[in-house]
């Protein structure tokens, strides 16, 4: 009998210490749950998430690469020779650097206003200040290629350009309008060389009477006497016959 005071003190300790040590555990575990939970809401009420921002980094990267090849690929252009088609691919491929450009100028304007806006509704949360780095993180990754490209691209360069291909399209139509006009001009010239070199004909054309005129003088006039020249040779012939006779009877 003497101990049961004993048992009885006993087992109230044990139940004591038991319950300490329940309560200690429930209320660790409600404040980590308590912790997590203040840190989850806080990033869910965010009006931005990580992984957001970090779509915006990765745009920025590639947006950055193609204006810096865009503005490298006109610059590098040759001026030696100009075409309508070249003028008009390289007036595109500027476009389009402009156009990347202020796309760029506007995600880092984006980021930035989104900042201001996190950083004014602030909460004092460890959660809500999390939220806060990473933007600023991507904020400034963002403001680095724009930098870049700011530094790197010169749109006068690529204006200048762009204008000496067209002087020079210019200049090749003017010299071949030249070439087109003194071929022509050669080729007339020639033409008129030899209509000049052709012979013409001395003749005059004559009126019918006078053509009958020149016929009649042609018959009239009077034929060479050849029947006195034949007889004097004749004759001549006879004389010589005759003297030749009278020489052999008196030698005889």
């Amino acid at each position: 009998m003497n101990n049961h005071p004993f048992r009885y003190h006993l087992i109230v300790c044990i139940s004591c210490i038991g319950l300490y040590c329940l309560s200690s555990v429930v209320g660790y575990t409600e404040a980590t749950f308590t912790e997590l939970e203040k840190r989850t809401s806080s990033i869910t009420a965010a009006p931005v998430f990580p992984e957001t921002i970090e779509n915006h980094k990765q745009k920025a990267e590639e947006w950055s690469k193609e204006i810096i090849e865009l503005d490298q690929l006109i610059v590098s252009a040759s001026t030696d020779s100009s075409t309508n088609e070249k003028i008009s691919t390289l007036e595109e491929m500027k476009k389009q650097l402009i156009n990347k450009i202020e796309e760029l100028e506007a995600l880092h304007d984006k980021v930035e206003n989104l900042l201001k806006k996190i950083s004014t509704n602030q909460s004092k949360d460890s959660g809500y200040k999390e939220v806060i780095k990473y933007v600023e993180d991507g904020l400034v990754f963002i403001k680095a290629k724009v930098t870049y490209t700011q530094q790197s691209v010169d749109l006068k360069k690529v204006d200048d350009v762009i204008l000496t291909l067209q002087k020079t399209l210019e200049k090749a139509e003017k010299q071949k309008v030249i070439e087109e006009t003194e071929l022509i001009e050669d080729s007339n010239s020639v033409k008129s060389s030899t209509l000049e070199e052709k012979p013409k004909s001395t003749d005059i054309p004559k009126t019918p009477g006078e053509s009958k005129k020149t016929t009649e003088q042609i018959f009239e006039k009077p034929l060479p006497d050849h029947s006195s020249s034949e007889q004097k040779n004749v004759d001549e012939s006879v004389n010589n016959d005759i003297e030749a006779t009278v020489e052999k009877s008196i030698t005889n």
